[in-house]
């Protein structure tokens, strides 16, 4: 692949370039490799105004964008950056588009923002205010050798324990034409605009830019956090060429030196290194000098049927001055990693001086020999100035024995946990552009294994405000429903939500006294551990105290149980509080708990009140109570003031359960409750029969309540239980008060005139959201009531489409919880990453330049493309060389706002 072509117009104009070297002002190579948008940029993204947006040089922006691209890459998302010891290092060489500025827009237009937006160590700078890193900072200026020194810092930094993570790369472009004249005065380009590096006919380097960040940790630590590694630097060394032949001349003993102090830092022997990538500019003096220097350090001993290959990126992208060596340095990784050389473009006619070196530059596609252990590759980088760099990579490790591996998938199902897939984005379009490429994604013949994506998806990618949440057991379902909503279609496995206003709330657990039904919750106890284990912990005590299995009597396709308090209230109460556990482990635990019916026991566990095993003993006790006989209940529409005044001078009948401000349930005998019907009416209250309640209506200081509390260990609740009364006289008055009547509303109510809550209801289904829900609008509360189980067969899609749900309302779901790392693949170098969200890029106003370029073209009101060549050429024979006027309208419309932005990883081309 050749990257390289002609300098594009509205980079510099033709009057720049002459084929006469000589030519005043000029320069005889008339090609590189550019990148085709720097001018655009995400503002917006990264928090960044319009107005000083225009006046950051395209290389920070691009240095930026990057830095974000290998942040998000690195599977860490944006909020863990925040406030932690990473550093940045990165090199850079050009001040272009200072000298624009100054030729073009002049010193009377310096602004607030001049010097921080081209001044170089605020390209470091802005990426760790930007992202608030605390580690150290600092751009590199070495000439040619800038971003390798940056990554041999960092490498150092971290291994001193300056810093966790380091960020390290490099940024180079091309927008003023004064570098490239110099090198065509010092004889340095290449005439025929061909870069041919280890070549006869090689003469002379062609420039190019791009930009590249890799995100570098301590082995062990990346390992330890299950990272996905694509290499591992295995020592670097810098040197400076000393006085040399020239100022600018290379220096062959400091290049042997440099490969040396390389090789003993990683602790390695020549034989050891299966490939080196070369400086090799294609320059006449240069390569022949660097050859000789690899030639006596790394190829001298070695076979002759085995030569150490040797190549240069320079021939397919150009040089790109400070940041060649990261460049370098990234198709060393591939190599390794794939264990292939590719072949050298452009070489027909080798330099004599690779014939009995010890090495060879492939031209055709050549695989590493197999090795045990890891493959070494070199880099080097060498800089105008003398600086030189050589840094040596091993390939990622293999996946240890003691590491655990994600289920296998199984008839097109996930090896994740949950079938669920996170998507987000800062707004609508970027969200649409998303889904778009993570449908692509899906449909391609090398999709990602759907169970990593979705893992990748929840636990390393950020969550911005606009969210969808796909409810999918495949990649083909998730596929489906991509496709759906791209089109504007609903789908029920969809769930969107923008969650830019939202404000997270605590949430209670509700514990409702519902049924239990056969399988409830079996899935989970399969997938999930928290539920797994606190699921067990009931088992085993049901085992020991009533003989019966909670697993098997659970597993019952058609259980006559359902129908059985003594079973089916256990199961109960085991299932809520193994869900509680579980959202609890998910990053939703209880700031408070409320319980209705049978509910209570669990309540009265997650409260603290009593420990899980006491609970299921309470829970047996209760369900073996014998059948009392049965009360007549009936509902009045009226406040429970209203209602009890109504019915004081009736025996027998008393209160039951209070569901709302007007929703009281009254219990007695069908005398008593006829009786109550009748003052009911009289007093202007609406009454009807009552559905059975699964209430115990236990009295304090009963024996019952003695009996039940005997051997039990009753605790001051550590979490609120609603309802429940602050004080008790004894252990069996506190049982006596779980197992009371149930006064559901106005627990609620009151707590909820002190703080705004949502509701996670767990039980099979839910019982009570609409009270929850109407109670919040009672008070002038946004409270939502979500229900984990749903009543619905499976209960992994059940909870996965709750917590769809709360993704798109921005609750603070600990995503690393629910896919636990049993279910994310874990330090493997082909961990499915799927699209990342990179900005959405704009055009943005630069300021000026020599020529036709990026910032003499005008921008019109709001997100308008540049304009075309033809408006720029116009502009500048209006004003002159440096398109002054142009300049002058595009800050004037920048400082009023009305310019935006996009921005996407600047790939090194």
């Amino acid at each position: 692949m050749d990257t390289t072509g002609a300098v594009p117009p509205e980079r510099w104009g033709a009057e720049f370039h002459s084929p006469d070297p000589d030519a005043p002002g000029t320069s005889y190579c008339p090609r590189g490799s550019f990148l085709s948008d720097v001018e655009t940029f995400d503002a917006d993204f990264f928090g960044i105004s319009p107005l000083e947006a225009g006046e950051i040089d395209p290389q920070q922006r691009l240095l930026l964008e990057t830095a974000w691209a290998a942040m998000e890459d690195s599977g860490r998302p944006r909020e863990k950056w925040s406030g932690s010891r990473t550093g940045v290092y990165a090199g850079i060489l050009a001040m272009d588009y200072t000298l624009l500025h100054s030729k073009t827009a002049g010193i009377g237009s310096i602004n607030p923002y001049y010097a921080s937006g081209k001044e170089f160590s605020f390209a470091a700078g802005r990426i760790g205010y930007v992202f608030g890193l605390h580690g150290p900072s600092m751009m590199v200026n070495a000439a040619c050798s800038s971003s390798l020194i940056a990554v041999h810092l960092a490498c150092q930094a971290l291994r001193a324990g300056e810093c966790d993570t380091a960020l390290a790369g490099g940024v180079n472009l091309l927008l003023a034409p004064e570098l490239s004249v110099f090198m065509s005065k010092v004889r340095a380009l290449s005439p025929s605009g061909t870069c041919r590096p280890f070549d006869v006919t090689a003469d002379g380097v062609v420039r190019g830019e791009g930009a590249a960040m890799v995100v570098l940790k301590r082995t062990q630590d990346a390992i330890a956090d299950g990272d996905r590694i694509l290499g591992v630097i295995a020592g670097s060394a810098t040197n400076h060429d000393g006085r040399s032949a020239g100022l600018t001349a290379p220096n062959p003993e400091a290049q042997q030196a440099v490969l040396a102090q390389a090789l003993r830092a990683a602790k390695l022997e020549p034989r050891d290194l299966s490939y080196v990538e070369a400086h090799a500019t294609g320059t006449p003096l240069g390569d022949p000098i660097e050859v000789a220097a690899l030639a006596a350090v790394l190829g001298a001993g070695r076979e002759p049927d085995a030569p150490l290959p040797i190549g240069s990126i320079k021939a397919n992208f150009g040089h790109l001055d400070s940041a060649a060596g990261i460049l370098g340095l990234l198709k060393a990784m591939l190599i390794v990693r794939h264990r292939e050389v590719p072949p050298q473009i452009k070489l027909d006619r080798p330099i004599d001086d690779l014939r009995a070196s010890g090495l060879t530059v492939a031209t055709e596609a050549t695989p590493l020999a197999a090795a045990d252990g890891p493959l070494y590759a070199g880099v080097s980088a060498f800089g105008l100035s003398g600086s030189n760099a050589h840094l040596i990579l091993a390939s990622p490790p293999a996946l240890g024995a003691g590491v655990p591996r994600r289920p296998v998938a199984r008839k097109g199902r996930p090896a994740a946990a949950m079938p669920l897939l996170l998507l987000s984005a800062p707004d609508q379009v970027r969200l649409g552009r998303h889904v778009a490429e993570l449908a692509a994604a899906l449909a391609a013949p090398d999709a990602p294994d759907a169970g990593d994506l979705f893992a990748t998806a929840a636990v390393r990618r950020t969550h911005f405000a606009g969210r969808i949440a796909v409810r999918a057991a495949c990649a083909a379902e998730a596929r489906a429903a991509l496709d759906a909503y791209a089109l504007g279609a609903e789908h029920p496995a969809i769930r969107a939500g923008d969650t830019t206003d939202a404000r997270p709330l605590p949430f209670v657990h509700v514990f409702s006294g519902a049924a239990a039904h056969p399988r409830m919750g079996l899935g989970l106890y399969r997938t999930q551990p928290a539920f797994r284990d606190a699921l067990d912990e009931c088992a085993a005590v049901i085992a020991a105290e009533a003989g019966w299995s909670l697993l098997t009597e659970l597993g019952r396709s058609n259980a006559a149980w359902s129908r059985q308090p003594e079973i089916n209230l256990p199961v109960l109460v085991a299932v809520q509080l193994a869900l509680s556990r579980l959202w609890t482990s998910w990053g939703l635990p209880p700031v408070a708990v409320l319980g209705h019916g049978p509910g209570r026991i669990a309540a009265a566990a997650a409260s603290g009140v009593l420990d899980a095993a006491d609970a299921m003993r309470l829970a047996l006790r209760a369900a073996a109570r014998p059948a009392a006989a049965a009360d007549r209940l009936i509902t009045a529409d009226g406040s429970v003031d209203d209602v009890t005044a109504a019915v004081s001078d009736i025996a027998g009948v008393r209160v039951l359960d209070v569901t709302g401000p007007a929703a009281v349930v009254l219990a007695g005998s069908a005398r008593a409750v006829r009786q109550a019907a009748a003052a009911l009416r009289a007093a202007g209250i609406t009454s009807g029969p009552a559905r059975p309640l699964s209430a115990f209506d236990l009295s304090p200081g009963s024996a019952e309540a003695g009996e039940l509390a005997a051997g039990l260990t009753v605790r001051a609740p550590a979490v609120p239980m609603l309802g429940l009364p602050a004080d008790h006289v004894n252990d069996a008055d506190r049982i006596a008060q779980v197992l009371g009547p149930d006064w559901l509303w106005p627990a609620v109510d009151e707590f909820l005139g002190k703080r705004a809550v949502h509701f996670l209801e767990l039980g099979p289904g839910p019982v009570l959201a609409a009270q929850l829900v109407e109670a919040g609008r009672h008070r002038k509360r946004t409270s939502r009531a979500y229900a984990a189980l749903n009543h619905a067969p499976d209960a992994v899609a059940a909870i996965a489409d709750t917590l769809a749900a709360l993704y798109v309302t921005g609750a603070p779901v600990e995503w690393d919880r629910v896919f636990t790392p049993t279910h994310v693949h874990p330090a493997a170098a082909d961990r499915a990453g799927g699209p990342t969200v990179l900005a959405r890029r704009s055009a943005r106003r630069s300021p000026g330049r020599s020529g036709r370029g990026p910032a003499g073209h005008d921008l019109g009101d709001g997100d308008q493309p540049v304009r075309d060549p033809g408006a720029a050429e116009r502009d500048r024979a209006r004003t002159g060389p440096h398109g002054a006027a142009g300049h002058r309208r595009a800050a004037e419309r920048s400082r009023a706002g009305r310019v935006r932005a996009g921005g996407r990883f600047g790939d090194a081309a």
